[in-house]
């Protein structure tokens, strides 16, 4: 990252925090140590603070329409895009990678998901409207249970992830807060009507899911992260874990 990105980035957080970023780069887009991630989440918790508030503050982005195009159905920008598969190589450090096995797995077993997640129905889920959205990648994984009426926002770790939890916890709440829930939802009920989605009445919900055994899935069940799992439920984050089972994956909760 450019220094010019990273001081732009910096810019979003009170100037109390900015010295927790000196000790271990950025954040959002380094590994950064549990010990520096438990700091900043101490103090998003800290009453009095700027923290929560900063958070739950974070403006909502819509797909609507390209920049500067006229406004019909061609230029009509929706959440389920068609994926090409253009993607190169096929390894455990790939989040994309592995999202995209996932997302393959569930199709053939779903009934490994059916109990916790439902069905993932989209993978790498765009979330810019114009190139001016600059930061936000996309949502890793979308599933919807048609039992329990819940459509997940998935961020995804793969097994050999160095990241922190803070930083999981962090990117799925801000794509949850940034994208516009309401189109989103009637863009699948459009998109896949076999799912048969209710605007109206289906709940979004966030989650991490983390590969049995890995660091950060170690770092929750293992409680080493006290202020981050504490702001994990302030927030309304889950936890699933995920776990290799012959050629697919089962989901389970820990």
């Amino acid at each position: 990252m450019s220094a010019t990105k990273s001081t732009q980035k910096k810019k979003q957080f009170p100037p109390e925090v900015i010295s927790l970023f000196e000790q271990d780069a950025n954040i959002w887009y380094k590994k950064v140590n549990k010990t520096i991630a438990e700091k900043f989440a101490e103090y998003i918790l800290k009453d009095g603070t700027f923290g929560i508030y900063w958070l739950f503050s974070i403006g909502k982005i819509t797909r609507w329409k390209a920049k500067g195009k006229p406004r019909d159905d061609k230029n009509i920008r929706l959440y389920p895009v068609d994926h090409k598969d253009t993607q190169k190589g096929d390894n455990d450090n790939n989040e994309k990678h592995i999202c995209k096995r996932i997302f393959k797995a569930s199709k053939q077993e779903e009934k490994l998901y059916k109990s916790t997640i439902g069905k993932i129905i989209d993978y790498e889920t765009p979330i810019r409207n114009t190139s001016e959205d600059e930061g936000y990648k996309g949502i890793d994984l979308l599933s919807y249970s048609k039992d329990s009426n819940i459509l997940y926002f998935l961020e995804a770790k793969g097994p050999s992830s160095g990241e922190s939890l803070l930083r999981a916890v962090l990117e799925v709440f801000t794509y949850w807060k940034v994208v516009d829930h309401e189109k989103l939802l009637y863009d699948f009920k459009d998109k896949m009507p076999e799912l048969s989605i209710d605007p109206f009445e289906t709940k979004i919900k966030k989650a991490v899911l983390l590969f049995e055994g890995s660091p950060i899935y170690n770092e929750y069940v293992n409680n080493e992260s006290p202020n981050t799992i504490k702001l994990m439920k302030k927030l309304g984050v889950g936890f699933f874990g995920i776990k290799k089972v012959g050629d697919g994956y089962e989901v389970f909760v820990p």
